[in-house]
């Protein structure tokens, strides 16, 4: 986490004071003494939070808020006033300032505001970075969701028409699916395109969930592993979906309403309904949020992807690791096809990054480790499976020998195009992993 936190004031003793309680709380503190200086030694972008006192000597607090609003919005800045006016606290919150404190505060309460404020700024950056990843991508959906299977394909049109409907939206998958691009992908190709896009694990949200609303208003909150969200959490969600609006306390006895206009993304890798059943999750929730539903296809349910992905991990992988990119023999191909994939693409991506490694190592790429009877001593296996085998070996040789044309494969091994086509889909063998 950032801990960097620019301190303004201009009476030294309060510097002083509030310096070393930020220190000994492990932060690393700048001060300044007056709003020129600040601007002075702050740097762009400031990685952490500023507490500026609002009256001091020459541009106030609420200047120096306006300045660094207008440089960096989703900077946290907490106000300090010796003067306990509601007003001029309920202008530095419209005015953008993260909070606002009467001096003199506990030392419990500027911790517990800071250590928030904290969080709310390593979101933001981390949101930032993932955006600014997210653009540097393709634009065409085809080069950010890869695959040619009819699966994937049908995938790729369904998420286009979610992303059109503006609605919230429930993803499901399996672990390693791909839930958390399937979000993004949702972003990017809305009209919330260019507006936030603020991804947080719903298991660390512990207390109030008001500062990720502000963060995504306007533009879209991606909750992933709902499932694990605390139920306190979650009632606060449930009121948020049901009325659109977010009530902050600014001081005694006040309160900020500000209405969201907001998209939520809420991703599971459990069934909801069973939670719901044993309790761990409230039904209520569950129907606001399951309004339009996208499931991620595991990678098992799209075969035919699995070469070409697996060929492109191991290139990117070698391209950032410097190295030669290795070849795929089509024994490995085969292995990859039977293989099970229980943590799917992230599962085949690490796969794939060990075996760009492996030359490097001086380790001779092996074929994957596959299931059930690939893995099983020949003695072991039934008639049936070593017949299967022994063709899948005939069957993939011709096919690397030919190059994965199919009127030569067919010719050499004197077999009608149907017959090979039924076996290329028994064995899950693609031609053009063979090319």
């Amino acid at each position: 986490m950032n801990n960097a936190i620019l301190l303004v004031d201009d009476d030294a003793d309060i510097r002083h004071a509030l310096r070393q309680t930020l220190e000994l709380a492990g932060y690393d503190v700048t001060v300044a003494a007056s709003a020129d200086e600040a601007l002075h030694v702050i740097t762009h972008p400031w990685l952490g939070a500023v507490i500026s006192d609002v009256r001091m000597p020459g541009d106030s607090g609420l200047d120096l808020l306006d300045t660094l609003v207008s440089v960096d919005a989703t900077l946290p800045i907490v106000m300090l006033s010796g003067h306990g006016d509601i007003a001029m606290a309920l202008s530095a919150i419209r005015r953008g300032a993260y909070d606002f404190l009467e001096k003199p505060c506990a030392s419990e309460t500027l911790l517990d505001v800071m250590r928030r404020a904290m969080e709310k700024r390593t979101l933001v950056l981390e949101n930032q970075r993932l955006r600014m990843a997210l653009d540097q991508q393709p634009s065409s959906i085809d080069d950010l969701i890869e695959g040619q299977s009819p699966t994937v394909q049908h995938y790729r049109e369904q998420l286009i028409q979610v992303a059109s409907l503006d609605s919230d939206v429930l993803i499901s998958g399996e672990t390693g699916s791909g839930k958390d691009l399937a979000a993004q992908v949702i972003h990017r190709f809305s009209s919330r395109n260019d507006k936030p896009f603020v991804a947080v694990n719903s298991g660390a949200i512990t207390g109030d969930i008001a500062d990720w609303l502000l963060s995504a208003n306007t533009g879209v909150l991606f909750l992933d592993e709902i499932e694990s969200m605390p139920e306190a959490v979650q009632i606060q969600l449930l009121r948020v979906l049901e009325e659109r609006v977010i009530s902050v306390p600014v001081t005694a006895g006040q309160v900020s309403v500000t209405p969201l206009d907001i998209r939520v993304l809420a991703a599971t890798k459990t069934y909801l309904p069973d939670l719901v059943g044993q309790g761990r999750f409230r039904a209520d929730l569950y129907y606001r949020l399951d309004i339009v539903r996208v499931a991620v296809p595991a990678l098992r349910e799209r075969r035919q992807d699995i070469g070409v992905l697996f060929h492109e991990f191991v290139s990117n992988a070698a391209q950032r690791l410097s190295l030669a990119s290795p070849d795929v023999p089509g024994e490995v191909t085969n292995g990859l096809h039977m293989h099970t994939w229980p943590g799917n693409v992230r599962e085949l991506k690490a796969t794939a990054e060990r075996y760009a490694l492996n030359p490097a190592l001086g380790v001779t790429p092996s074929v994957i480790h596959t299931d059930s009877a690939a893995q099983k001593p020949d003695h072991q296996l039934s008639l049936r499976e070593q017949v299967d085998s022994f063709e899948n070996a005939v069957i993939s040789a011709a096919l690397r020998e030919y190059q994965g044309h199919i009127g030569d494969v067919c010719e050499a091994l004197g077999i009608p195009r149907r017959t090979l086509h039924d076996k290329l889909k028994r064995y899950a063998l693609v031609p053009d992993d063979f090319r």
